[in-house]
């Protein structure tokens, strides 16, 4: 079966090989708990799986989906290092390795392993996405522009890939792009409050205040609380104003 791990929402295999009957059961309960969100009790199936059969990376592997999926990412880590000690060549694993490193914020690893899976010929749109996000969070912003422009063609129907590459297009101080990309966001996801604020700074760093006064009004319209789009509108009436009284002396 397949299924989403954590916020991602990359798809990866809960594996279900044939073994004999203890073993398979062991998983299969492992798995059950699993899907069921009962992490520590999947751990301890897939455990007692790992001691039947320490040479099969099946119990390794869904074992660390279930420490990662607890936010245990050092023994997520670990037990995806004993996976791709048995099968080098499992793209998954260096991709689940690789959100773990993710959220780790050690993300030179995390690239190497995202690097590797795409390799070995994963092409799947949440890999060149996180690939992308580490780039961006080590101000690589055309590599990850890059990566969120692939992303992009794998998969159009989602706005926050649009959103990424609008970020990193701002970081660069490309804020045409940045405004198109935030745009795009906008029209696929209209309730995107960071979108309108992102967009609105943007319009902001052009000096076209009244359009960035209307993105945070937009944004604060969906989320009252929103920090960010408050702290925008107030900067740019700020400077409407100052550019108002500076027309009045001249």
């Amino acid at each position: 079966m397949k299924r989403i791990i954590g916020i991602i929402g990359f798809t990866v295999i809960l594996l279900y090989p044939i073994w004999g009957q203890t073993a398979d059961e062991l998983l299969e309960r492992g798995n059950s708990f699993f899907n069921n969100g009962d992490f520590d009790q999947a751990i301890t199936e897939y455990t007692r799986v790992i001691r039947l059969l320490p040479e099969n990376y099946a119990g390794y592997y869904n074992r660390g989906l279930a420490y990662y999926n607890k936010g245990d990412y050092d023994r997520a880590i670990a037990d995806m290092n004993e996976v791709i000690g048995i099968n080098p060549g499992l793209s998954e694993a260096y991709v689940n390795r690789g959100f773990a490193y993710f959220f780790k914020e050690d993300y030179n690893r995390a690239i190497t392993d995202f690097s590797f899976a795409i390799r070995l010929n994963l092409r799947d749109a949440y890999v060149y996405v996180h690939r992308g996000l580490s780039y961006d969070a080590l101000d690589e912003y055309d590599l990850a522009i890059a990566d969120f422009t692939q992303a992009i063609r794998l998969n159009r129907n989602d706005a926050d890939m649009y959103y990424y590459r609008g970020n990193s297009y701002f970081q660069k101080g490309d804020y045409n792009r940045a405004i198109s990309d935030y745009t795009r966001t906008i029209r696929m996801a209209p309730q995107a409050d960071n979108a309108y604020t992102h967009r609105g700074y943007a319009y902001f760093m052009r000096n076209d205040y009244n359009r960035a006064i209307a993105d945070a009004n937009a944004a604060l319209q969906i989320n009252p609380e929103h920090p960010y789009a408050r702290e925008l509108l107030e900067s740019a009436q700020a400077e409407q104003e100052q550019a108002r009284q500076s027309g009045r002396r001249r």
